[in-house]
């Protein structure tokens, strides 16, 4: 895979649409230039959402996805990388994961059907609308029924999260914030 970062430029290296082997490590320079950190009418950091450049249907189906946070200058603490107003971070992916899409499918359900598992058999399951419709995992941060890390503040402490999705109408997962006074912006 290959990260692309949407709105920002890639300046180094020039592998965009090249895959970077796994196991192995990169090093990127992408250029930010003053309009894409925030303006004055916005918070002091605005996110952005990374995903694969090489496949990126597949591949965020596969969990390559995330955000990074752009800041004006001194606008994150040093030795956190959070923004300097803000204690507490959330970047929340609200997502319907299509397994079918992933390029790992074959090599899980190798690893997780019980006895052995032909090539007719993963043919057959692959064409099954019920088996296919059972693969959309509806998940935050990739993690399903409710079994996600606690999200958690204390009383008074601002929060600041970057909720962001991929796909269509389809693959929506909607945010709700019970009991919690929600200041949005949009960017």
């Amino acid at each position: 895979a290959n990260i692309k970062i949407a709105g920002l430029e890639l300046l180094s290296p020039n592998v965009s649409d090249k895959a970077v082997a796994s196991g192995s490590e990169m090093t990127y320079t992408w250029k930010v230039p003053d309009s894409a950190g925030p303006s004055r009418a916005d918070v002091s950091s605005v996110p952005y959402v990374y995903f694969s450049s090489v496949e990126p249907v597949s591949h965020v189906n596969a969990g390559l996805a995330g955000v990074i946070a752009v800041a004006s200058g001194g606008g994150l603490e040093s030795h956190k990388n959070y923004p300097v107003d803000i204690p507490v971070v959330y970047p929340l992916l609200f997502n319907v994961f299509r397994e079918n899409l992933s390029p790992l499918l074959e090599d899980s359900i190798k690893r997780y059907a019980e006895g052995d598992c032909s090539q007719q058999d993963l043919d057959g399951l692959t064409e099954d609308e019920e088996w296919i419709e059972s693969n959309a995992m509806h998940s935050i941060n990739g993690f399903l029924f409710c079994n996600n890390p606690t999200i958690e503040s204390k009383v008074g402490v601002k929060v600041r999260f970057y909720i962001f999705g991929f796909g269509s109408e389809e693959s929506m997962h909607s945010p709700v914030f019970h009991n919690q006074l929600v200041q949005s912006q949009v960017r």
